[in-house]
């Protein structure tokens, strides 16, 4: 669940929409009666996740008992994971692209 970049679904810190509670108050009974049998992976960026999402309800933090953070790319690597792409032939890009990267 993507929510916060993908659809758009809240304005800013601690805003809370109607779809947004919508989910997290459906998943939240879920995770709990159905502990041990369900996995629910949520991913997005560490500070909206924290701020939107986890800060909405003190114990949902606790239902998810992995957190798996990872650092963000740097210019560099982004840059090979897109020459990658280019050399691979996937997407077809053509050198003059490069300057654009």
């Amino acid at each position: 669940m993507n929510c916060l970049q993908r659809f758009q679904l809240c304005q800013g810190p601690h805003t809370y929409c109607a779809a947004l509670l919508q989910v997290l108050d459906y998943l939240l009974p879920e995770m709990e009666n159905k502990r041990g049998s369900l996995v629910v992976v949520l991913a997005g960026y560490q500070k909206p996740m924290e701020e939107q999402i986890m800060a909405y309800n003190e114990g949902l933090p606790s239902r998810f008992p992995l957190v798996f953070k990872f650092p963000d790319y740097t210019d560099e690597q982004l840059f090979e994971i897109f020459m990658g792409l280019v050399d691979s032939g996937k997407p077809r890009f053509s050198m003059e692209n490069v300057k654009y990267a």
